[in-house]
């Protein structure tokens, strides 16, 4: 990776944590109308950002780089061998991120060893602790054999709508777009929100097809399920992710959206990508080339009294 495009990607980390405290405030006001599902797809709205982003840096007849070090007055002179430092430290941090993730991933298979087939996609598995989903291209619904027969109807709707709706496929890149910016901290309390939100709408649809008579019976299963479960972490989706505190408020305080509730906050969510998507081209920076006294090639980013010269690389 180039120098210009680590520090673009860096930049755009940056960016992404003022983006992110931005839908945890309207998360906050779509809460108490607005269904979950709402909240869940507004977390699209940070990678949406970074490919926007990225085209807009692709399509430019000039290259386009935000300013990282917006608080300094002063010129800053980074060496070469301090930005392989900190490449590398990123580097080793999303190494170690992806490692994370593929053990866990063999984890899961170890556990699932044994299973028996209760039908179609549908398998017990006496080595896990709670109810999940695992499989991109041909998804699995286990569930642990601890697991009362009453509460499998319940639990297997909320495995099925995760698959109707790709939860996996989004739990998956989520992950990945966590591992690349990893160094943002705000982008981890995303990631947990995402995965409240992403459950909590599942929750929703499921009580949506059986009607809100149910969601006394469903926050039941909800507490005993969740009770011998252990926190759900890795690549499957699954009954016991999130918090179950707020899943049992949400479930038991339940009522089907009127459409005017849909069009409300539909129109909102729409309004805020518009809002978000230009954030960072609002201060752009064209990179020129200059020359320095050896005659080699130098690039520096300006604005204002604020420099950053790379080595003999020049990136604005």
């Amino acid at each position: 990776m180039s120098n210009a495009a680590f520090l673009w990607m860096v930049n755009q980390g940056i960016e992404l944590g003022l983006v992110t405290l931005c839908l945890i405030l309207l998360r906050v006001i779509l809460r108490r109308t607005a269904p979950r599902l709402f909240s869940y797809l507004l977390w699209c709205t940070l990678p949406v950002t970074v490919l926007c982003n990225f085209l807009l840096r692709m399509v430019s007849n000039f290259s386009v780089q935000r300013l990282i070090y917006l608080s300094l007055s002063s010129p800053l002179e980074m060496s070469k061998n301090f930005l392989a430092v900190v490449k590398l430290i990123w580097l080793l941090g999303l190494v170690t991120f992806l490692i994370t993730l593929l053990l866990t991933h063999l984890q899961f298979r170890r556990w699932l060893v044994g299973s028996i087939r209760l039908r179609k996609n549908i398998y017990l598995a006496s080595r896990i602790t709670t109810p999940f989903t695992i499989g991109l291209l041909w998804p699995k619904i286990y569930l642990p054999t601890s697991v009362k027969q009453e509460y499998h109807e319940a639990v297997i709707l909320h495995e099925q709508v995760h698959i109707r709706r790709k939860d996996i496929w989004m739990k998956n890149f989520a992950l990945l777009f966590l591992a690349l910016f990893w160094f943002q901290p705000l982008l981890w309390l995303a990631y947990r929100l995402f995965v409240n939100d992403m459950e909590e709408a599942c929750d929703e649809a499921v009580l949506k097809e059986k009607g809100e008579e149910y969601s006394s019976e469903y926050a039941k299963v909800l507490v005993e399920v969740s009770y011998q479960a252990g926190k759900l972490k890795g690549v499957a989706v699954g009954y016991g992710g999130g918090e179950v505190k707020n899943r049992v408020k949400n479930v038991l305080r339940y009522k089907r959206a009127r459409f005017g509730v849909y069009v409300a906050t539909f129109l909102c969510f729409v309004l805020f990508v518009a809002l978000m998507i230009p954030l960072s081209w609002s201060v752009p920076q064209v990179v020129k080339k200059e020359f320095s006294l050896d005659g080699s090639p130098s690039v520096i980013v300006e604005q204002s009294k604020i420099k950053i010269k790379i080595g003999t690389e020049v990136v604005k």
